[in-house]
């Protein structure tokens, strides 16, 4: 699902628009993620507004070994797209994350997430950890 939110606080136009997709067979295929959310981006998104709000979200994964087999498409395909995924995933774990990156992401980040309200990691960050005395 790709979605866009105005500013409801705000004084202006309002516009709030969502739209998604269902993946058959289902991808792990990052190239194929980011062109269809480029496509339903494009038919959400209209000029004039200023967003406050703009996001992705995956819904309904399943593991790998849980997909379905189908016996009617090739698994060439497939076994490429997944052996390069696979060669991704160990060179941003080797060399850090983003190390190679889609390219529609843009190479410089001018924008950085809001953490004002960002939860607590407790199991994953030992700063996070509350501190008893």
């Amino acid at each position: 699902m790709v979605f866009l939110n105005t500013n409801r606080f705000k004084d202006g136009p309002q516009y709030n628009n969502s739209a998604s997709t269902t993946f058959l067979p289902p991808t792990a295929y990052t190239p194929e993620m980011v062109s269809r959310g480029l496509e339903l981006l494009n038919e959400i998104y209209l000029k004039g507004f200023e967003f406050k709000k703009a996001g992705v979200m995956l819904t309904d994964i399943i593991a790998e070994e849980d997909v379905p087999m189908s016996i009617i498409e090739t698994n060439y395909l497939d076994d490429h797209r997944h052996k390069l995924m696979k060669t991704i995933d160990q060179i941003n774990r080797h060399l850090g994350q983003d190390t190679v990156f889609v390219a529609s992401s843009g190479v410089e980040r001018k924008w950085e997430m809001k953490r004002a309200k960002l939860s607590p990691r407790y199991t994953t960050r030992w700063s996070d950890l509350p501190k008893v005395k």
